[in-house]
């Protein structure tokens, strides 16, 4: 909203409820039509890979769980970056490509690729983010050098860029583009973390 020029206004007054006003900056062009959803084909299904799907929210973690799951992929899900290294370090537990949320309370995104990068040489990852790139930029993920899957996504485009990620670079890769310093992990709450509607984002089935 912001990065659009925009504000939102909250006004509420008691017994009569909350109004919510959405301001946006006028403009002369003209509306560019919505282009119609990807529809996944047969070949963007998995054939049994094996996903480490990192997020933080758990509604959103199982649904995406699901969509993989029921789509030929296998998937081992982890609530943060510590359980994601975790299950990385284990040699039995295959690993093709990293998913993983960017802002998480206990270890950004980034790191989250750097660590696992450098356990699991060569394994590929895809970034996903709610979050406005000035949001982003903060906590040190530029987007040319990232592949982020925007939230709320669809069934298709998810199967689409895991598909595509698969022939990517590599997530250790990934995580040394250009430039970002990594923070160190974090044991805080959100406190730094933008407060809107966009972290609560689900995919679309």
């Amino acid at each position: 909203m912001t990065g659009a020029g925009g504000s939102i206004d909250v006004y509420s007054e008691l017994g009569l409820g909350t109004t919510i006003s959405v301001l946006l900056p006028v403009t002369d062009e003209d509306a560019v039509p919505a282009a119609p959803p990807a529809v996944a084909g047969g070949d963007q299904r998995g054939h049994g890979e094996t996903i480490l799907l990192v997020e933080d929210e758990a509604s959103l973690r199982e649904l995406t769980s699901r969509i993989l799951t029921r789509n030929g992929y296998q998937v081992c899900a982890a609530a943060g970056g510590g359980e994601a290294v975790q299950r990385a370090s284990d040699p039995a537990q295959p690993v093709d490509l990293l998913l993983t949320d960017v802002v998480m309370p206990e270890m950004l995104g980034n790191e989250v690729a750097a660590r696992v990068g450098a356990i699991r040489p060569g394994v590929r990852a895809v970034f996903m983010s709610g979050y406005a790139q000035p949001i982003l930029d903060t906590h040190g993920v530029p987007s040319p050098d990232y592949d982020i899957l925007e939230k709320p996504f669809t069934e298709a485009a998810l199967l689409t860029r895991v598909r595509q990620a698969m022939q990517g670079p590599a997530a250790a890769d990934q995580a040394a583009a250009p430039a970002p310093s990594f923070p160190e992990p974090r044991t805080s709450g959100r406190s730094d973390v933008a407060p809107g509607p966009a972290r609560d984002r689900k995919p679309h089935l």
